[in-house]
Parts: structure tokens; C-alpha cells; sequence
């Protein structure tokens, strides 16, 4: 894998710059959710048994099958002595897992997240360093606003992609300023300059916003409202995360738009908690999405569907039954838009 990468928070595509690129090549792009390794006091006892690695044994496939694979880092990577910037306990993720990450052939991670500054600056120069020590480039967060929005670049035989990353402001977070380190802020002004400026660098924009509500099914009026904002700047692609479950996908003005396609890997204390109690089928799974580009646009997409129940899977996610898949699919995807195979759905655009 080679080239550039550009993220921020947001996506699109400038017809000003496109590249000449044959239409039989193809350029794929994997997404993932939420990725968080060790992070429940209940996985802890797994980890030590089994180590990092096994908890990728059924999603390998998904990461090497792919020009970049890009997941979104939940937790930061800390020494244990960094203190939690919160009175609460706050999951991290020890130096090991950059290791892990670099070995399973994970090399870019997004850090704009509700949890990546729980550790304040000190865990955000930790992740880093631990991260890009590993050569695991990074997008999303940075030392101010401009870092934290820089656009990174994927290149690919002349043809490039950029991807945008933010998150929306909670009152636990540290969001990046002129002057602070943080996360990038999905918040209208920086959101729409940063799309707007990787639309200026890239053939393609994919916007990757940490929004909504968490275990929620409901499309909230926030993640509408940015949903047309996003589109509005000039993204080509949304896909995103935070929900830790999979929602609906609705096409705005011709732009696909997942609004999230729920955890990776993720080790989670709340994921474990309801587990105990009466769920809704779609709290059990996720989505991976792999997207593929010819030179004259958006090819395709598809859905590769992960059981990722932490109690049933042993901290393993393995792939979904058909059955299930499309009970999923008939519930999230337009009509019409879907075609089956196996447990995959693919949405074709070209």
C-alpha cells in the first residue's frame, strides 16, 4: 500500500480534478466501526489468555482484501500511569495494541471520537506516538484545529481519494481549536471547510462523521441536520459511527449516506451491559463497507455483516448468517437499491 491519504470530516468529489485512470481499474476503500481492543474489566481475563490477535481471527479477510482499510480508533492508546482527565474510570487501550493493529495490517486509524481525549493531551500524544511508531498514519485529531482537520490523501495509480473525519461536541470531550489539541469538531464552519478543501486536493471525498446516539435505532434530528450539511458542502460518501449499532441508508441528492455501521472490534463495556437484558436484533451486529471507485465514480458498495454479540462471540466477531444479514438489510437499505450474495449486500452506482 502506497501513496497519500487525505482525511477530514467530510467527502466529496471535484470534477475539476479528475485523474486519468483507465474505467476497468478499480480503487476499494474498506470502512469499519468503532475498533477498541481490552477496553470491559469482563474481556480482560479473554485478553490475557488468548492475547490481541485472536479477536481478528474472522475479520483478516476484510482488512487485506482492500487498497486501505480504515477503522475508527474508539479508545486512546496510554501508559497505564496516564491519568483519565474524568473522575469516572475511562477505557484505554495499552502500547500493545499498536502493535497488534500493525501486525493484523491495520495502517490508518481515524481518532475523531467522544473518547480520544479522555486521557487529555497527555492521551492524545501517547496515541500518537505509539501509533505512528507502529507506522499507522492517523486523521481526525491533532495538536489544533488545523491538524486536526488537515485532510489526508489516498492515492492509488494517480487517482485519489480523501477522507474527513469529525465529531460532533459532547460535554465529555475535548474538541480541537486554534489553539488546543483535540478532536476534529463536526460542526458546520470547519466541517464544510475541510470538505471543501479535500474536494480541492482529491477525485473523491468520504465525509466518516462520530454522530448520533449511542444504542439508538432512530435516525436523530441532529444526524439529519448534518447529513444535509455534509451533502451540502459537497461530500460523495457518508458512512457514519458512534451508535454502536447499524442504521438506515438514505440517498440525499444522489449521495449515499450510512448514518452508521455500528463497532469492529469493540470490547465495550456498555456493548457488554446489554447484553443482559432483552435486545433488538440489530444491537448484535455490524457492518463493514468496503467501497469501490472507477475513474467515473462511485462504483459500488458493499455491506459485510459481522455478529459481534462479545458474550456469544467469545470477544470475536465471526460473519453473519444470511438469515440475518438480510433481516438487516430489508430494515436499513432502500428498496431497490440491494442485491444479496451470501450475507453481503452491494449497492451498485455504475
Amino acid at each position: 500500500m502506497t501513496g497519500m491519504i487525505l482525511f477530514i470530516a467530510g467527502c466529496g468529489r471535484s470534477p475539476d480534478h479528475q485523474s486519468p485512470i483507465d474505467d476497468a481499474t478499480i480503487l476499494t476503500v474498506t470502512f469499519a466501526g468503532d475498533l477498541g481492543l481490552g477496553l470491559a474489566v469482563q474481556s480482560y481475563p479473554w485478553i490475557e489468555k488468548n492475547g490481541y490477535h485472536a479477536a481478528f481471527a474472522n475479520v483478516r479477510p476484510v482488512i487485506k482484501d482492500t487498497d486501505f482499510f480504515i477503522p475508527n480508533l474508539e479508545s486512546p492508546i496510554t501508559d497505564p500511569e496516564t491519568p483519565s482527565i474524568f473522575p469516572k474510570r475511562r477505557p484505554r487501550q495499552p502500547p500493545e495494541v499498536a502493535t497488534a493493529l500493525q501486525d493484523e495490517g491495520v495502517t490508518i486509524v481515524g481518532l475523531a471520537n467522544n473518547h480520544q481525549m479522555d486521557f487529555g493531551k497527555p492521551g492524545l500524544d501517547s496515541t500518537l506516538k505509539y501509533l505512528h511508531a507502529a507506522g499507522i498514519k492517523t486523521f481526525g485529531a491533532g495538536e489544533n484545529l488545523a491538524q486536526a482537520t488537515e485532510p489526508l490523501i489516498l492515492e492509488k495509480n494517480g487517482y485519489k481519494v480523501a477522507v474527513v473525519a469529525g465529531c460532533r461536541p459532547r460535554k465529555w470531550q475535548l474538541l480541537a481549536t486554534d489553539e488546543l489539541a483535540g478532536v476534529a469538531p463536526l460542526e458546520r464552519k470547519p466541517w464544510s471547510k475541510a470538505i471543501k478543501k479535500a474536494k480541492k486536493k482529491a477525485d473523491f471525498v468520504v465525509a466518516l462523521p462520530h454522530w448520533g446516539e449511542c444504542n439508538k435505532s432512530k435516525i436523530s434530528d441532529e444526524e439529519k441536520k448534518y447529513a444535509q450539511i455534509t451533502v451540502d458542502a459537497g461530500a460523495d460518501l457518508v458512512i457514519g459511527h458512534h451508535p454502536h449499532i447499524p442504521q438506515t441508508m438514505e440517498i440525499i441528492r444522489g449521495v449515499p449516506v450510512l448514518y452508521s455501521i455500528g463497532n469492529f472490534i469493540f470490547h465495550g463495556i456498555r456493548q457488554i451491559e446489554l447484553e443482559k437484558g432483552p435486545r433488538n436484533l440489530r444491537f448484535d451486529y455490524s457492518w463493514v463497507t468496503k467501497v469501490e471507485w472507477t475513474r467515473r465514480g462511485l462504483k459500488s458498495i458493499t455491506i459485510i455483516p459481522f455478529f459481534n454479540n462479545n458474550l456469544k462471540t467469545d470477544f470475536t466477531p465471526r460473519p453473519a448468517e444470511p438469515k440475518n444479514a438480510r433481516w438487516l438489510y430489508e430494515r436499513l437499505l432502500p428498496e431497490g437499491y440491494w442485491e444479496q450474495t451470501g450475507n453481503r449486500a452491494v449497492i451498485r452506482f455504475l
